[in-house]
């Protein structure tokens, strides 16, 4: 059974990258709200190494607080931005970053299931699984730290089971190291591996290095300890109107729906009875790890996103099952017929959450797992007329509003600014007042007529320059109805 196991899994990873490679050609969407921050934070970082300084990226690495998150993602994703030498989100290679996180939590996995007696073959099949898991596969291809956190807390547990079986001073401070990265990307990080790794680890005298490992996480907490604990605080303390039994089950209900999925769940439940007749660490870790989603059903924020860490043991549980009956590896590829079918729209309402509490909901819902939106932004055609237009502002005027569905919290103006920004045009865009280039939304104005798909709009386009001189007084015309 064996090389079937080893060519079953060579198929599916070859299949996850076609699928991706195709998603990410396709999808023009705008990004979500939350994804803004860290693609602000990220671009802060690649212009440090754009310009040349290293110095300052590591000094804004070791001191700054982006938005109330550490710098690990942030600063990987500046990087990963610099060396593609772009960071035009838009761009797939440049999206394409976000996979490597999912790619480092299945290793992760794959590490896990070996150091559980797992064979090679299962360990390598239940870490391509990983993959196609349909949350940490959708939420890898937007900018979120997500996933980067679930493969740190994964490579935690990791570090801890190799400590537990050699517990030397080497595996002692890659622990540390371990923790230290997981503590860089999110705080929350602690909610899944301190119980897990205190549950396993061996405690020697050598144990005492995890503390080496730990020190690259100081500077940062040590130079943020105030405002970060304001942040904590104010997350576990915001008021909230809904009532305790939908905290409890958000979570729950989730993992039918976006996180998981029937298929997935199932894997995990046969996993579960698996791991329960065979005890020993491989049920001490899953107890463990599974006390981490306690704290997130009592805390007001409630995101699908958040119980990522948990996930990968939905792999690691199926590692029991492949032991025992290794023919159930022919659930695989429907676990990726399925995530693939949701990935272009297919059963598209199974990758909807159940309805949860309205209270629980703060904006937009967000929804990751999705078909690639194809149709197109409008930003562009802006975005290149004004490469010929004299310095000034853009002028937008009744501008759309996005529905939750493109997915923002953000104006349509303000993503039209940013694309400018990118392009390497400093030019404001303003509501009112003047502009050398104007985007009136209102029918029947002057200009070239241009479609926005995405929103279902069309806007005209009028370049003063190109078209109508420039008072030589300065003060340029304002369009108005006919």
């Amino acid at each position: 059974m064996r090389s079937p196991q080893l060519a079953l899994a060579a198929l599916l990873l070859l299949a996850w990258a076609a699928l991706n490679a195709i998603w990410l050609g396709q999808d023009k969407l705008l990004q979500d709200g939350d994804e803004m921050g860290h693609v602000g934070a990220a671009e802060l970082y690649m212009e440090d190494l754009k310009q040349g300084e290293p110095g300052a990226f590591l000094a804004r690495a070791v001191s700054e607080e982006m938005g109330d998150y550490p710098p690990a993602y942030a600063a990987a994703t500046g990087l990963w931005w610099w060396a593609m030498q772009t960071a035009d989100p838009s761009r797939p290679r440049v999206r394409a970053g976000g996979l490597i996180w999912l790619l480092a939590l299945a290793a992760g996995v794959g590490g896990i299931c070996l150091e559980l007696g797992r064979s090679r073959p299962n360990a390598l099949l239940c870490a391509v699984s990983m993959l196609w898991l349909p949350l940490p596969m959708a939420l890898s291809k937007h900018f979120m730290p997500e996933v980067m956190l679930a493969a740190a807390c994964t490579a935690v547990l990791w570090a801890a089971l190799r400590q537990r079986a050699q517990p030397t001073p080497g595996r002692a401070i890659v622990l540390g190291l371990s923790l230290a990265v997981a503590l860089l990307v999110k705080q929350s990080a602690l909610l899944f591996v301190i119980l897990p790794t205190l549950g396993l680890v061996r405690y020697r005298k050598s144990l005492l290095f995890c503390l080496l490992g730990l020190l690259p996480a100081l500077p940062w907490y040590a130079n943020n300890l105030g405002s970060q604990g304001g942040y904590l605080w104010g997350s576990a303390t915001h008021a909230g109107e809904a009532d305790l039994l939908s905290h409890l089950l958000f979570y729950p209900r989730a993992l039918w729906a976006p996180v998981l999925g029937p298929i997935a769940l199932l894997m995990g439940l046969a996993g579960a009875i698996a791991v329960w007749k065979e005890k020993g660490p491989s049920l001490r870790l899953c107890l463990l790890w599974t006390l981490g989603l306690l704290p997130l059903l009592l805390l007001p924020n409630k995101y699908e996103r958040l119980i990522l860490p948990l996930v990968p043991m939905i792999p690691v549980l199926l590692a029991a099952v492949l032991e025992r009956w290794p023919q159930s590896a022919l659930a695989t590829p429907l676990l990726a017929g399925f995530t693939g079918a949701l990935s272009f729209g297919v059963g598209a309402p199974l990758a909807r959450a159940p309805q949860a509490n309205a209270a629980l909901l703060q904006g937009c819902p967000q929804s990751w797992l999705r078909a690639p939106n194809t149709l197109d932004s409008g930003l562009q055609p802006i975005v290149q007329a004004a490469r010929e237009a004299p310095p000034g502002p853009v002028l937008v005027r009744m501008g759309p509003s996005i529905p939750c569905a493109v997915q923002t919290t953000h104006p349509w103006s303000q993503h039209l600014e940013i694309a400018l920004r990118r392009d390497g045009q400093d030019r404001a865009v303003v509501t009112d007042g003047f502009g050398v280039v104007i985007v009136d939304f209102r029918g029947g104005m002057p200009g070239e007529r241009l479609p926005l798909p995405q929103l279902n709009s069309d806007y005209a386009l009028m370049v003063l320059g190109a078209g109508p001189s420039i008072p030589s007084g300065g003060s340029l015309p304002i369009l108005e109805p006919r």
